[in-house]
């Protein structure tokens, strides 16, 4: 099953299919050009695979743009 990400979204692709490989190990999860592939021995219903991924790719773009603030959160507090 293809799944598109967005362009705006491709650079936590990599990141998300880390995170989505160790949740889902029977799952084949590979990056394409327009987003993700993933293909399933025992078929999965393909709109909760979509939301899975979309979900995580979003997870790992709040991360990575947030992890700033956090630090400096903590500095804050540990200093």
């Amino acid at each position: 099953m293809q799944i598109d990400i967005p362009s705006p979204l491709a650079n936590f692709i990599d990141a998300a299919l880390i995170r989505l490989q160790g949740q889902f190990p029977d799952i084949a999860f590979e990056r394409t050009q327009d987003g993700i592939r993933a293909s399933a021995g025992k078929q999965s219903a393909p709109e909760h695979l979509r939301s899975v991924v979309l979900h995580a790719i979003y997870r790992e773009k709040i991360y990575t743009e947030t992890l700033p603030l956090r630090e400096a959160l903590l500095n804050v507090v540990l200093r």
